[in-house]
Protein backbone atom coordinates (compact mmCIF):
# COMPACT_ATOMS: atom_id res chain seq x y z
CA UNK A 1 0.00 0.00 0.00
CA UNK A 2 0.99 3.13 -1.19
CA UNK A 3 2.18 6.12 1.80
CA UNK A 4 -1.01 8.42 1.86
CA UNK A 5 -0.51 11.76 0.50
CA UNK A 6 0.88 14.63 2.01
CA UNK A 7 1.17 12.65 5.35
CA UNK A 8 3.94 13.30 7.73
CA UNK A 9 4.56 9.47 8.77
CA UNK A 10 5.87 10.29 12.22
CA UNK A 11 3.11 12.62 13.40
CA UNK A 12 0.58 10.38 12.11
CA UNK A 13 2.09 7.31 13.98
CA UNK A 14 1.92 9.20 16.92
CA UNK A 15 -1.87 10.38 16.74
CA UNK A 16 -2.57 6.86 15.54
CA UNK A 17 -0.78 5.39 18.80
CA UNK A 18 -1.80 7.95 21.31
CA UNK A 19 -5.47 7.38 20.10
CA UNK A 20 -4.83 3.94 20.45
CA UNK A 21 -3.19 3.64 23.60
CA UNK A 22 -6.12 5.53 25.11
CA UNK A 23 -9.00 3.52 23.64
CA UNK A 24 -7.58 -0.16 24.88
CA UNK A 25 -7.13 0.98 28.24
CA UNK A 26 -10.55 2.83 28.06
CA UNK A 27 -12.12 -0.34 26.07
CA UNK A 28 -9.73 -3.19 26.25
CA UNK A 29 -8.22 -4.52 23.00
CA UNK A 30 -10.73 -6.81 21.77
CA UNK A 31 -13.72 -3.92 22.44
CA UNK A 32 -11.65 -1.92 20.12
CA UNK A 33 -11.89 -1.55 16.33
CA UNK A 34 -9.88 -0.27 13.96
CA UNK A 35 -12.45 2.26 12.51
CA UNK A 36 -12.67 3.43 15.94
CA UNK A 37 -9.26 4.45 16.66
CA UNK A 38 -8.95 5.46 12.90
CA UNK A 39 -11.62 8.30 14.05
CA UNK A 40 -9.89 9.46 17.32
CA UNK A 41 -7.17 9.80 15.38
CA UNK A 42 -8.43 11.98 12.31
CA UNK A 43 -7.15 9.71 9.75
CA UNK A 44 -8.60 6.50 7.52
CA UNK A 45 -8.59 3.23 8.85
CA UNK A 46 -6.45 2.73 5.73
CA UNK A 47 -3.91 4.77 6.85
CA UNK A 48 -4.04 2.68 10.35
CA UNK A 49 -3.37 0.01 8.36
CA UNK A 50 -0.70 1.59 6.09
CA UNK A 51 1.42 2.49 9.08
CA UNK A 52 0.64 -0.46 11.86
CA UNK A 53 -0.73 -3.30 9.39
CA UNK A 54 -3.06 -4.57 11.85
CA UNK A 55 -4.45 -4.08 15.39
CA UNK A 56 -2.59 -6.57 16.66
CA UNK A 57 0.85 -5.09 15.31
CA UNK A 58 -0.80 -1.36 16.41
CA UNK A 59 -1.24 -3.00 19.67
CA UNK A 60 2.27 -4.28 20.15
CA UNK A 61 3.52 -0.93 18.68
CA UNK A 62 1.47 0.45 21.70
CA UNK A 63 3.40 -1.40 24.14
CA UNK A 64 6.93 -1.80 22.77
CA UNK A 65 6.45 2.36 23.07
CA UNK A 66 6.01 2.26 26.79
CA UNK A 67 8.66 -0.19 27.25
CA UNK A 68 11.34 1.89 25.88
CA UNK A 69 9.68 4.57 28.30
CA UNK A 70 10.17 2.32 31.21
CA UNK A 71 13.78 1.12 30.21
CA UNK A 72 14.84 4.88 29.46
CA UNK A 73 13.05 5.23 33.74
CA UNK A 74 15.25 2.25 34.64
CA UNK A 75 18.34 3.42 33.42
CA UNK A 76 17.84 6.63 35.16
CA UNK A 77 16.87 5.23 38.80
CA UNK A 78 20.30 2.65 37.80
CA UNK A 79 22.28 6.17 37.54
CA UNK A 80 20.81 7.55 40.40
CA UNK A 81 21.29 4.60 42.78
CA UNK A 82 25.04 4.58 41.13
CA UNK A 83 25.36 7.96 42.22
CA UNK A 84 23.36 8.46 45.34
CA UNK A 85 25.94 8.63 48.57
CA UNK A 86 23.22 9.89 51.66
CA UNK A 87 22.11 6.52 51.83
CA UNK A 88 19.15 4.45 51.39
CA UNK A 89 16.56 6.89 52.76
CA UNK A 90 17.64 9.06 50.03
CA UNK A 91 18.13 6.33 46.92
CA UNK A 92 14.00 4.93 47.88
CA UNK A 93 12.75 8.55 47.98
CA UNK A 94 14.23 9.56 44.42
CA UNK A 95 12.96 6.13 42.63
CA UNK A 96 9.52 6.30 44.31
CA UNK A 97 9.17 10.11 43.01
CA UNK A 98 10.53 9.27 39.22
CA UNK A 99 8.29 6.05 39.61
CA UNK A 100 5.12 7.94 40.54
CA UNK A 101 5.48 11.16 38.34
CA UNK A 102 6.26 8.41 35.22
CA UNK A 103 3.05 6.20 35.95
CA UNK A 104 0.91 9.75 36.18
CA UNK A 105 2.59 10.82 32.71
CA UNK A 106 1.78 7.64 31.25
CA UNK A 107 -1.65 6.69 32.89
CA UNK A 108 -3.15 5.86 29.67
CA UNK A 109 -0.58 3.27 29.09
CA UNK A 110 -0.33 1.86 32.47
CA UNK A 111 -3.51 1.32 32.29
CA UNK A 112 -3.78 -0.46 29.41
CA UNK A 113 -1.10 -2.51 31.01
CA UNK A 114 -2.98 -2.86 34.00
CA UNK A 115 -6.22 -4.01 32.54
CA UNK A 116 -4.06 -6.99 31.18
CA UNK A 117 -3.02 -8.00 34.33
CA UNK A 118 -6.07 -8.26 35.77
CA UNK A 119 -7.53 -10.25 32.75
CA UNK A 120 -4.48 -12.91 32.76
CA UNK A 121 -3.02 -12.80 36.37
CA UNK A 122 0.34 -11.87 34.86
CA UNK A 123 2.24 -9.38 32.62
CA UNK A 124 3.30 -10.50 29.33
CA UNK A 125 6.13 -12.83 29.93
CA UNK A 126 8.49 -11.18 27.59
CA UNK A 127 8.57 -8.02 29.33
CA UNK A 128 8.50 -9.29 32.19
CA UNK A 129 11.98 -11.26 31.79
CA UNK A 130 13.39 -8.55 29.64
CA UNK A 131 12.29 -5.74 32.09
CA UNK A 132 9.92 -5.96 35.35
CA UNK A 133 12.45 -9.15 36.72
CA UNK A 134 15.81 -7.24 36.22
CA UNK A 135 13.90 -4.32 37.70
CA UNK A 136 12.93 -5.97 40.97
CA UNK A 137 16.75 -7.56 41.40
CA UNK A 138 18.71 -4.32 40.37
CA UNK A 139 16.69 -2.74 43.07
CA UNK A 140 16.60 -5.30 45.86
CA UNK A 141 20.41 -5.62 45.24
CA UNK A 142 20.96 -2.03 45.21
CA UNK A 143 18.56 -1.85 48.27
CA UNK A 144 19.82 -4.73 50.66
CA UNK A 145 23.03 -3.26 51.74
CA UNK A 146 21.55 0.16 53.39
CA UNK A 147 17.85 -1.63 54.21
CA UNK A 148 17.16 -3.94 57.51
CA UNK A 149 14.10 -5.60 56.24
CA UNK A 150 14.84 -9.11 56.55
CA UNK A 151 16.08 -10.02 52.83
CA UNK A 152 13.60 -12.66 52.03
CA UNK A 153 11.00 -9.55 52.03
CA UNK A 154 12.54 -7.42 49.88
CA UNK A 155 11.72 -8.40 46.64
CA UNK A 156 7.85 -8.68 47.64
CA UNK A 157 8.09 -5.16 49.43
CA UNK A 158 9.15 -3.45 46.41
CA UNK A 159 6.75 -5.58 44.13
CA UNK A 160 4.08 -3.95 46.85
CA UNK A 161 5.35 -0.69 46.45
CA UNK A 162 5.22 -0.72 42.53
CA UNK A 163 1.48 -1.45 42.98
CA UNK A 164 0.84 0.92 45.25
CA UNK A 165 2.81 3.62 42.44
CA UNK A 166 0.80 2.36 39.95
CA UNK A 167 -2.56 2.33 41.82
CA UNK A 168 -2.12 5.69 43.08
CA UNK A 169 -1.03 7.02 39.76
CA UNK A 170 -4.51 5.75 38.00
CA UNK A 171 -6.85 7.50 40.71
CA UNK A 172 -7.52 10.87 40.06
CA UNK A 173 -6.86 14.08 42.22
CA UNK A 174 -10.01 14.42 43.27
CA UNK A 175 -10.32 11.04 44.83
CA UNK A 176 -7.36 11.41 46.16
CA UNK A 177 -8.18 14.75 47.61
CA UNK A 178 -11.14 13.03 49.05
CA UNK A 179 -9.46 10.04 50.55
CA UNK A 180 -6.32 12.53 51.70
CA UNK A 181 -8.92 15.46 52.67
CA UNK A 182 -6.87 18.02 51.35
CA UNK A 183 -7.45 19.75 47.92
CA UNK A 184 -7.33 17.88 45.08
CA UNK A 185 -4.75 20.28 43.92
CA UNK A 186 -2.20 19.15 46.36
CA UNK A 187 -3.36 15.49 46.44
CA UNK A 188 -0.66 13.83 44.64
CA UNK A 189 1.89 15.44 45.97
CA UNK A 190 0.69 14.72 49.33
CA UNK A 191 -0.04 10.98 47.86
CA UNK A 192 3.97 10.85 46.54
CA UNK A 193 4.90 12.01 50.11
CA UNK A 194 3.24 9.37 51.49
CA UNK A 195 4.57 6.28 49.23
CA UNK A 196 8.07 7.86 50.36
CA UNK A 197 7.25 7.20 53.41
CA UNK A 198 5.89 3.97 53.26
CA UNK A 199 9.07 2.87 51.54
CA UNK A 200 11.00 3.89 54.44
CA UNK A 201 8.58 1.96 57.17
CA UNK A 202 8.50 -1.01 55.04
CA UNK A 203 12.48 -1.00 54.45
CA UNK A 204 13.65 -0.05 57.60
CA UNK A 205 11.13 -1.81 59.92
CA UNK A 206 13.28 -0.45 62.81
CA UNK A 207 12.26 3.44 62.65
CA UNK A 208 8.61 2.11 63.23
CA UNK A 209 7.43 4.02 65.92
Amino acid sequence: MSRPVGADATLTRTKVRQAATRLFAERGVGATSVRAIAQASGVTSATVHHYFGSKDALHRAVVDRMYVDLDALRKEISDALDKAEQGVDAVLEDAIRRLFRFAVEHDSIVRMLLRRSVETGEIDPDRRRDLHLPLLDELTQRLAPGATAEPGHMRLAIQSLMHLVVRYALTTPHELGLVAQVDPRDARQVVEDHLVETARRLFRPEDLP
